[in-house]
C-alpha cells in the first residue's frame, strides 16, 4: 500500500507535506516538526523520529526501544489541539496534540501529549513530552456502534474493529 495523502492529516500530498522534511529538510516550525514526526511514525521511519529529538540514551538503544514499541501500531489520525510560540523566529514551541492509533490487539488508543521543542543551530527538536495534568495517555474502550475513533465517519464495528 503506497501512502499518498500526508499521514499528519493536513490533506496534501505525503510529497509536498512531511516527506521533504522527514527527508532531510529542517522543519521550519515546531509544529511541521511535529506534524512530520507523526508521519514518520505512521510511515515506520523511526530513524528520523530520533535524528529531530534531543538524544537520551545510546542510539542504537534508543533505535531499538523504539521499533519495539512502535512497530505493532498503526497511526490513524493526528489532531493538533494547541500550539504556542515555535515560529522560525522563536528558541522554544510547544504542541499539544492526541495522536490516535491502533495498538497490536486491534483496541484503539489515544496518545495525548504536550511536546517541548527547542531549536539547536537552526534546526527544531523534540526536547520532552507531558501528559496534561487532567489526563493521563488515555485507553478508549470504543462500543461497537460508537463512530470509530480514526475519524472516518463509520461506525467503529464497520471500520477498525
Amino acid at each position: 500500500m503506497k501512502i499518498t495523502e500526508c499521514p499528519c492529516g493536513s490533506g496534501q500530498p505525503l510529497s509536498l507535506c512531511c516527506l521533504p522534511y522527514i527527508q532531510g529538510l529542517d522543519a521550519p516550525n515546531a509544529e511541521k516538526l511535529m506534524r512530520s514526526r507523526y508521519s514518520a511514525y505512521a510511515l515506520k521511519n523511526y530513524s528520523y523520529i530520533l535524528s529531530t529529538a534531543l538524544p537520551t540514551e545510546d542510539p542504537s538503544t534508543a533505535l531499538s526501544s523504539l521499533q519495539s514499541w512502535a512497530e505493532p501500531l498503526t497511526w490513524t489520525r493526528l489532531l493538533i489541539l494547541n500550539t504556542a510560540e515555535g515560529h522560525p523566529t522563536d528558541h522554544k514551541g510547544m504542541v499539544e496534540f492526541q495522536a490516535h492509533y491502533i495498538d497490536e490487539e486491534g483496541v484503539p488508543q489515544v496518545h495525548h501529549e504536550i511536546s517541548s521543542f527547542i531549536k539547536q543551530q537552526g534546526a527544531w527538536k523534540y526536547e520532552k513530552g507531558q501528559y496534561p495534568d487532567s489526563i493521563e495517555a488515555q485507553s478508549t474502550k470504543v462500543a461497537r456502534n460508537e463512530p470509530c475513533p480514526c475519524g472516518s465517519g463509520k461506525k467503529y464495528k464497520k471500520c477498525c474493529a
